[in-house]
């Protein structure tokens, strides 16, 4: 059965996939768990997309890979769409219900029971083909699927990300999400010492500091996807974003947050900079 599965995952471009008994794991949304639960489901299929391009940046301002790409729930809507329809051709007789950040199941630790990858210092899930820089999706089945149980493995604790973290949001005893530089940029409004340390640090929107260190990213193999190729930021300035009218600017990962939020960040450290890129 497995092989089928898997002939259908490699076929929309899955590489990095795993399977795990639902009951097996652990529920974040109490409301889409029970759900699953009242529909008999079984298993649950985790797989990882990756979305780093290898393309550089040409405005010297420091942005989180996945924000300079489109929104990856777009992208997972496309793969979902294609994928669920291949099961049902393939399995009529199942329901797949596919889900991407808001899941019923920590798809995180599901991913590291799966063998997908081990958990980070910095909390982040790390793959074994493309290191962290990926977005996880899963499909939730009443089918029964075979899987190798494997326990939840953490990094190899080299510590260059817990010495690379500019703000000390990351130490030996865990991981303080409100010192993070990607949360404090992403914040409404922010304190004067949050705002220099944005100024400080270049950071416009995220932070990949602890990623780019840790040795495990390295020669990690990049998207193939032109989704996020294709839409790529070369040049991001205050007046590319303010331009941008509301349809462009929900395509990005940003736009989650008004456009207030980024235009703060761009001013300030562009300011600073002395110059607009």
């Amino acid at each position: 059965m497995n092989d089928k599965i898997i002939s259908i995952l490699e076929k929309n471009g899955i590489h990095s996939y795993g399977f795990i008994p639902f009951s097996e794991c652990f529920p974040v949304n109490k409301r889409l768990y029970d759900e699953c639960v009242d529909c008999g489901m079984k298993s649950v299929i985790i797989f990882a997309i990756p979305y780093k391009t290898g393309k550089e940046s040409e405005d010297g301002y420091k942005m989180s890979a996945y924000a300079r790409v489109y929104d990856y729930h777009k992208r997972f809507a496309q793969i979902f769409g294609s994928l669920i329809e291949d099961f049902n051709n393939a399995y009529p007789e199942y329901k797949f219900v596919s889900y991407a950040d808001n899941s019923p199941v920590n798809e995180k630790i599901a991913s590291a029971m799966a063998g997908i990858g081990v958990i980070g210092r910095n909390t982040l899930l790390i793959t074994e083909k493309y290191g962290s820089y990926v977005f996880l999706g899963s499909l939730v089945t009443d089918m029964e699927i075979e899987y190798s149980h494997s326990q939840v493995s953490t990094c190899i604790n080299c510590g260059r990300c817990v010495a690379a973290c500019p703000n000390g949001a990351l130490t030996e005893k865990g991981f303080d999400f409100e010192k993070c530089l990607s949360y404090i940029s992403q914040k409404n409004v922010k304190t004067e010492t949050e705002d220099n340390l944005l100024i400080k640090h270049g950071i416009v929107w995220g932070c990949d500091i602890c990623q780019d260190v840790c040795p495990m990213n390295n020669g990690i193999t990049l998207t193939d996807d032109r989704y996020f190729i294709d839409s790529f930021i070369h040049r991001l300035s205050y007046d590319f974003i303010d331009s941008m009218n509301d349809t462009d600017f929900s395509e990005y990962p940003f736009s989650w947050r008004k456009k207030k939020v980024i235009l703060h960040n761009l001013s300030i450290v562009q300011d600073n900079k002395g110059n607009d890129s």
